[in-house]
């Protein structure tokens, strides 16, 4: 080989790499806003913990006689009320008997919509679900939830009573409902839409039990059919503190399996046969809930993503491209 080529191939191989062109299409990164309503789900707390004391938001006792009364109190963000009687001097608490048990239409559909499921005549019981047919709920599964939660009804009225008639004291006031998400997140974008699948994180209080929610989104081609420009990546992944959950149900699980606690309104409830049964509630409704929040949370971000890229410029055509990639080249 020449002198010449062996001194053309050294330069060659010691001269630096040619720069990359531009991207024909550039990426950007804005704060977008996770944001979702859910009254007595209250995202606006996050992970703020539960406390003993909050079963109940409010309680107001009304005497109506020497030795009765009424209690109007909101458990879980759902109102209700409880007619008692006392012992002459009140001070210890006789009977009770809840709105569940007096009138247990539209506050018993409720209280079941809370924990996951629903009943209906003509349908029978249901799991709660985003799908146009919900799953349907063995019957004699949501006797026995019907049943359980009437009397986790009960149970905190009448031990916030106990205290009440004990303390001399007519009121309760927790703090208003904090209901509204509206949590920063950091997405990049670019014509095409979403880039990348970021994992996004918030929470929400499920009867003020910090639920952690995970999911991850990814992007995706709109259709006629589905118009959205995101879609999610796996599942929904969400967690509880199930201890916290059972204690506020009025039982526990221990090394001898679960058990009710000593004043729990209905003491013959088969809590052992159907503690499984309780703990598939419990997963079925928090997961629900979980869904629910992800999907609001997701249409609002589709919205403001589609915002976001129809506001971006238009894209370098062609020949502009071209001429800058001249310029570069010429500039080396």
């Amino acid at each position: 080989m020449s002198r010449v080529r062996w001194f053309l191939l050294a330069f060659l191989l010691a001269a630096p790499a040619a720069a990359q062109p531009p991207r024909l299409q550039q990426a950007f990164q804005k704060d977008f806003i996770m944001r979702f309503y859910g009254a007595f789900l209250e995202p606006g707390l996050g992970a703020v913990p539960a406390v003993p004391g909050d079963e109940l938001e409010n309680a107001v006792l009304t005497w109506t006689g020497p030795a009765e009364g009424r209690l109007d109190f909101s458990e879980w963000r759902q109102k209700g009320w409880a007619e008692f009687k006392t012992s002459p001097d009140r001070k210890t608490l006789t009977a009770i008997r809840t709105n569940l048990e007096a009138e247990p239409g539209k506050p018993m559909d409720v209280w079941r919509m809370r924990h996951g499921y629903r009943f209906d005549p003509a349908r029978g019981y249901t799991w709660v679900s985003l799908e146009d047919a919900p799953p349907v709920l063995d019957a004699a599964a949501g006797a026995v939830y019907d049943r359980f939660l009437t009397a986790v009804w009960k149970l905190w009225p009448a031990r916030r009573l106990r205290e009440m008639l004990k303390a001399a004291g007519n009121t309760l006031d927790v703090s208003a409902d904090p209901g509204q998400l509206e949590q920063p997140v950091r997405l990049t974008y670019d014509r095409g839409g979403l880039v990348g699948t970021p994992t996004l994180e918030f929470h929400y209080r499920y009867w003020h039990i910090p639920v952690r929610v995970r999911f991850t989104l990814r992007p995706k081609q709109p259709t006629h059919d589905d118009p959205w420009i995101i879609g999610l990546k796996g599942p929904i992944a969400f967690s509880i503190d199930k201890d916290e959950w059972r204690r506020r149900h009025g039982c526990r699980q221990g090394f001898a399996g679960a058990a009710l606690d000593a004043d729990f309104p209905d003491p013959a409830f088969p809590i052992r046969d159907a503690a499984p049964r309780l703990e598939e509630m419990l997963e079925t409704g928090t997961g629900y809930w979980a869904e629910a929040a992800v999907s609001i949370i997701m249409s609002s971000l589709d919205t403001q993503l589609k915002e976001a890229v129809a506001a971006l410029p238009a894209p370098t055509d062609r020949p502009a491209f071209l001429s800058l990639q001249r310029q570069a080249a010429a500039a080396r």
